[in-house]
């Protein structure tokens, strides 16, 4: 089965730049591999949170082999897909995070265009793991 079973896109041009989705099939460590993504994402710009939300384990270890231990990282658990929306809204729309990454569950709705015009506001980008 490949890990990245798809790579799925909105039709509006503003949400592709602000916001990715991917599906990833498999053992729940195949997440990890998505740690270079973040690392890049993040960027240079180390004024700013990388803000994680119902992430897998992880460790300074696993952290460090991607070049994100120095960085500043908010692990934020949540307990119900409506305050996992409240979350990604509060957080992109913030600025203080230059990324959010949040873990969706398969049955996850989430309105992609509220989360691109919190994105824009925070100058943030928003990446969605299913």
């Amino acid at each position: 089965m490949p890990l990245f079973a798809a790579l799925e896109q909105n039709d509006n041009a503003v949400n592709n730049e602000y916001i990715t989705e991917i599906c990833i099939k498999g053992h729940p460590s195949q997440e990890l591999l998505i740690l270079p993504i973040i690392s890049h994402l993040a960027g240079e710009d180390s004024k700013r949170w990388v803000t994680w939300i119902n992430p897998p384990s992880l460790n300074r270890q696993i952290l460090k082999q991607f070049g994100l231990e120095k960085r500043p990282i908010l692990i934020i658990n949540s307990d119900s897909d409506e305050q996992l929306h409240n979350l990604l809204l509060r957080c992109l729309n913030s600025g203080k995070s230059n990324t959010v990454v949040a873990n969706l569950n398969s049955t996850s709705t989430i309105n992609q265009d509220e989360l691109a015009y919190a994105a824009i506001n925070g100058k943030s980008h928003c990446l969605l793991i299913r």
